[in-house]
């Protein structure tokens, strides 16, 4: 099952939705969860979370794109640790085990910044104008914060099956 989160780091209900994310992980076994994170980047404090952003898809390169999002939430909103400050995601990092000369190499230069760029353009595609946007196997869409309970039920729901039909050479997707 895929749970896949476009979340802000400076957005509290992106943060809330992750406390929730920590309590399904609880109530479901996560070894049956593929949970991947989209970056969205608020307009108005994109150049202040641009680097958490790039961090974040380097932290899911080395498998610990959870772990790298419960560290940035918590420096920011329990420990009001400001996102832009690099030392804030330089202790994140540390705190979870990823290499300091990689995450510093990083911090210096642009990479996966086009990654991010994507994950936003992606976003805006598929509709999503708002965050937090949850989407439970590719079907099930919404908005705002969302408790445990509901995704654990969600995540509990048959997938829809969608299926493509041919005539003609006209091709239409249906559930």
């Amino acid at each position: 099952m895929r749970i896949e989160l476009w979340l802000d780091f400076k957005s509290e209900e992106s943060y809330l939705l992750h406390l929730e994310l920590k309590n399904v992980f609880e109530k479901h076994n996560p070894a049956e969860l593929e949970v991947l994170y989209r970056s969205y980047p608020i307009r108005e404090t994109k150049d202040e979370t641009i680097p958490a952003h790039r961090l974040a898809h380097y932290a899911k390169r080395k498998d610990k794109a959870y772990l790298y999002h419960q560290a940035v939430f918590k420096l920011c909103f329990e420990e009001n640790q400001p996102i832009d400050d690099p030392n804030t995601l330089i202790l994140a990092s540390e705190s979870i085990g990823l290499p300091i000369n990689e995450v510093n190499e990083i911090l210096n230069s642009n990479e996966f910044y086009d990654t991010v760029q994507q994950n936003f353009e992606n976003a805006l595609l598929k509709g999503i104008t708002s965050i937090p946007h949850l989407r439970i196997n590719g079907t099930v869409k919404r908005d705002g914060l969302i408790k445990a309970e509901e995704m654990v039920m969600l995540l509990k729901q048959k997938p829809i099956k969608r299926t493509t039909h041919c005539v003609d050479g006209v091709c239409r997707r249906s559930r």
